[in-house]
């Protein structure tokens, strides 16, 4: 049983447009403890991002990170991948790509039917 999330965010402002997204798979752990996946590809092509969007890697950790905290979930009983992020070099940023992992990551949680979880999120 796995459950996928994504999200894909476009800001248009003038001047400053940025993008960001990602896709998430999630599923109970198949080993002791679960597993973080992250392969920077491109969402349209699946194919590797270019190299300057290494930040990515690190950006989706603190995303991944921060939802576990915030939902008070175990990353240790989940396997997850985040895959299928959307890159430009000029427009994306990190606060972009955060949201869209957060987000996805509720996304999928969210398919797996864990609503009390969800919903009783921590605040503050």
């Amino acid at each position: 049983m796995h459950s996928l999330g994504s999200s894909y965010l476009i800001q248009q402002v003038s001047g400053s447009e940025q993008c960001g997204g990602a896709s998430v798979k999630v599923c109970p752990k198949v080993g002791e403890i679960g597993m973080l996946t992250i392969l920077t590809t491109d969402f349209r092509t699946h194919e590797p991002v270019s190299c300057e969007a290494e930040f990515l890697r690190d950006v989706a950790t603190r995303a991944y990170e921060r939802f576990f905290r915030d939902y008070l979930f175990l990353c240790d009983d989940w396997d997850v991948e985040i895959f299928d992020f959307a890159y430009h070099p000029i427009d994306s940023g990190e606060r972009m790509v955060h949201i869209a992992v957060y987000n996805a990551l509720v996304s999928a949680f969210s398919t797996l039917d864990l609503t009390l979880a969800v919903w009783t999120r921590r605040r503050g």
